[in-house]
């Protein structure tokens, strides 16, 4: 796969912004073009923490993190690259990226992936 379908970033968008609602997340970036881990063609999520507004939200973000998000890569139907942390090589363009997002949907911002 070589890029994704502008309508399956928006399905995907779409899910993603329903799982966020639920999660202490201030802004998950999607890139528009899939990441590769071994040799299996996956979407690239970067994850920024938003306050802990309620300790439900933090008790999910556990229990996802400790299934390796099972429940979003099964609704997504795709395999998840995670950036979660903020020193990793990626993040520098990513926030590059964030900055003109292709599309919003809450907190989910769809950038181009370079």
């Amino acid at each position: 796969m070589k890029e994704f379908d502008a309508k399956q970033l928006e399905a995907w968008a779409n899910i993603l912004a329903n799982w966020a609602d639920q999660l202490p997340l201030r802004h998950v970036y999607m890139l528009d073009r899939p990441r590769t881990r071994d040799g299996v063609d996956c979407l690239g999520l970067a994850i920024e923490f938003g306050p802990p507004e309620r300790l439900d939200g933090w008790t999910r973000w556990i229990q996802q993190h400790d299934t390796y998000f099972g429940d979003i890569q099964a609704s997504l139907g795709i395999s998840i690259i995670l950036y979660a942390d903020k020193t990793d090589s990626a993040w520098q363009s990513i926030r590059v990226a964030a900055q003109n997002s292709i599309l919003t949907v809450r907190k989910v911002h769809v950038v181009r992936a370079t």
